[in-house]
């Protein structure tokens, strides 16, 4: 009976019925090692069901009257406030530039998903459906 079992969980990655979620998270490194995984699985005839990339910075748009604000707090000394919110401006423009790298590197159907940095962990059923707003739009 070992044999069959073993046969038979051989055979489950293998099936048409079987897909693969590649996750991953925007850092250089990361994307280097997803897309070798990517094609390893391709490699070993997996189906792949598509990307996900975690915890992506968003751009923050701003509106005339957000970006005078900002002028006004420049004016007011607030600088360690627009340090911070500079730096994540920057930090969601380098993601979005290594996404792109990412998305020419692999095959140009696969399916990609984008989940942004929450302000909270997801650890529960609330915190899953804000991912599910994301995924199955």
């Amino acid at each position: 009976g070992f044999r069959e079992r073993t046969l038979k969980a051989k055979a489950i990655p293998q099936s048409q019925d079987t897909l693969f979620f590649l996750i991953t998270n925007p850092e250089k490194v990361v994307f280097e090692q997803a897309i070798e995984l990517h094609k390893k699985l391709s490699s070993f005839n997996l189906s792949s069901a598509g990307v996900i990339i975690n915890r992506v910075a968003k751009e923050i748009p701003l509106s005339p009257q957000e970006r005078s604000r900002l002028s006004q707090l420049k004016e007011k000394n607030m600088e360690p406030i627009l340090t911070i919110f500079d730096a994540f401006r920057q930090l969601a423009l380098r993601e979005k530039e290594q996404i792109n790298i990412f998305k020419k590197a692999l095959p140009p159907s696969t399916p990609m998903y984008e989940i942004p940095s929450f302000d909270e962990e997801i650890y529960d059923i609330k915190g899953l459906n804000l991912i599910n707003l994301h995924l199955f739009r």
